[in-house]
């Protein structure tokens, strides 16, 4: 899971939140959380590896600020739920 993006609009490598797997796997739900709490992004049930489907650092179609968020994840990898969780940085 990386923990640093700069959200660019441009599509290019790391301008996305996404998680990586080198199995296939499944989000089934991923939030993204400011430091006072509130949530700023929330997806399910999309494929890893998919920077596209991921975070791309807006929040009511604009970008947030430079940063530290946390996120939450549920990973589906074959049968079994794994949880992620940690700190990410947006960088401007």
């Amino acid at each position: 899971v990386p923990n640093i993006f700069k959200p660019n609009n441009q599509g290019t490598s790391n301008s996305n939140f996404t998680i990586y797997s080198s199995v296939d796997a499944i989000i089934n739900k991923i939030q993204v959380f400011d430091r006072w709490g509130n949530m700023m992004f929330l997806g399910n049930n999309f494929e890893t590896n998919n920077p596209s489907l991921g975070w791309d650092g807006k929040f009511n179609n604009t970008f947030v600020e430079q940063g530290v968020f946390v996120y939450f994840a549920e990973i589906l990898i074959g049968n079994e739920v794994i949880i992620k969780k940690g700190d990410l940085t947006v960088m401007r």
